[in-house]
């Protein structure tokens, strides 16, 4: 039952180094590592018994209503489970395929470590047109240290952020580029139940501000300019689960300030 859930615990040190090497600017190596004890995943289940409750269905015209449902028995064929709807033999596979999963702690302790790297930089020091520049970049390498090769859902094992901007009194303009590495996700929705893993993925984003007079500003915000879509795979990435089209995205505001 998943009423027998711990909370998800975890002891997390961090070591870190910080440079600031003038006003606004910052060189910092930062080495974490933290215990995760009793993380959540799903467990496929098939008892004897069968279960019932209470759940959301959905009937044949697909109108769904709450109610109340009950498989019966259940049995497992390899290593799939059935409802024992009373075929044998050859017929065996005539009952019904169930998937049914809970929610339970891993038992073993998963062990994270990395370290992150961040610089930003004004370049405000230097003459003319150039000191309205700078830039940041920071980037992230975690490490799953145990056994089983266990990691966490939705962390990716690598990533990084690019930045570069102008400012001055009236222009704004900043390039940020966004990166992570794939990463795994629960794949309880999927046919084949394995884990699903989303595709190491980039991204280009602009915005664009400007200052009139008399309170007056416009903003331009480009999103996803180098046009990537988020992929999950299973297994191989042959095995495509979902692909989301995200496409470019542009927005325009004015806003007057009283």
């Amino acid at each position: 039952s998943e009423l027998d859930l711990e909370p998800r615990t975890s002891i997390a040190y961090d070591l870190g180094l910080t440079w600031y090497n003038r006003k606004g600017s910052l060189i910092g190596l930062n080495y974490f590592y933290k215990e995760v004890k009793g993380d959540i995943d799903n467990e496929k289940i098939c008892p004897e018994e069968g279960v019932s409750g209470t759940a959301v269905l959905t009937n044949e015209a697909g109108e769904r209503s709450v109610g109340d449902f009950s498989t019966g028995p259940l049995f497992v064929d390899n290593t799939t489970c059935r409802i024992d709807e009373g075929f044998t033999g050859e017929e065996l596979r005539q009952n019904r395929r169930i998937n049914i999963f809970q929610k339970v702690n891993v038992g073993e302790v998963i062990k994270v470590k990395g370290y992150e790297f961040q610089i930003t930089q004004n370049l405000d020091f230097l003459d003319g047109i150039w000191q309205h520049f700078g830039g940041t970049f920071n980037y992230t390498n975690i490490d799953f240290d145990n056994s089983t090769g266990e990691s966490l859902s939705r962390v990716s094992p690598q990533s990084y952020n690019l930045i570069g901007f102008y400012e001055d009194k009236k222009l704004g303009v900043r390039l940020a580029y966004n990166w992570r590495d794939e990463y795994e996700v629960e794949g309880v929705s999927t046919f084949l139940q394995g884990a699903r893993t989303v595709a190491a993925r980039g991204q280009l984003d602009v915005q664009v501000n400007y200052r009139f007079d008399q309170g007056w500003r416009a903003k331009l915000q480009l999103f996803n300019l180098t046009d990537e879509n988020p992929t999950e795979y299973e297994f191989v990435e042959e095995l495509n689960r979902r692909t989301q089209y995200d496409g470019r995205t542009v927005r325009f505001s004015v806003q007057k300030q009283f």
